[in-house]
């Protein structure tokens, strides 16, 4: 089982959206129980639900993030985790600080893109369109990413 961390700053967005999105691409293309998916924010907002904005883009892409609840990066889910996927190169070096010998998993998601591309833009606190954009480039990486698990 390959287990996959995508970090974001909340865990309320950006990973959210990655987490779900991309265990429903595995899901569908047939490899769920290949995956452990989850996500976790840096700055700890335990508990919190995703903001209305990301609900609704997550049920306008087919997944249903009302279950989920925001939880802190820690050491122990970056020990527990084959990669870590940052949103941001901050979150990439957060988890590098918590874990220094995990450097060999990091990785930003916008790297898996075509082209490679850069960091998923932060949508927190505005309307939904910037939630739809965050949203769009993760799509852009996560086959990326399937294939780069796969090989």
């Amino acid at each position: 089982m390959t287990r996959v961390l995508f970090v974001c700053t909340g865990n309320l967005c950006r990973s959210v959206l990655a987490e779900f999105l991309f265990r429903d691409l595995v899901e569908r293309q047939g490899h769920g129980d290949e995956y452990q998916i989850s996500s976790a924010g840096t700055i700890g907002l335990e508990g919190n639900l995703s903001p209305p904005e990301t609900i609704e883009v997550g049920k306008e892409l087919g997944v249903d993030l009302t279950p989920h609840r925001a939880r802190r990066l820690t050491a122990e889910l970056i020990e527990a985790s084959d990669w870590i996927l940052g949103m941001e190169l901050a979150h990439c070096r957060a988890a590098l600080e918590l874990v220094p010998s995990a450097a060999g998993r990091i990785r930003l998601l916008g790297h898996f893109a075509d082209p490679g591309g850069g960091e998923v833009p932060d949508p927190y606190g505005r309307a939904a369109k910037a939630h739809r954009r965050s949203a769009e480039v993760i799509l852009t990486a996560l086959p990326g990413l399937l294939e780069s698990l796969e090989e």
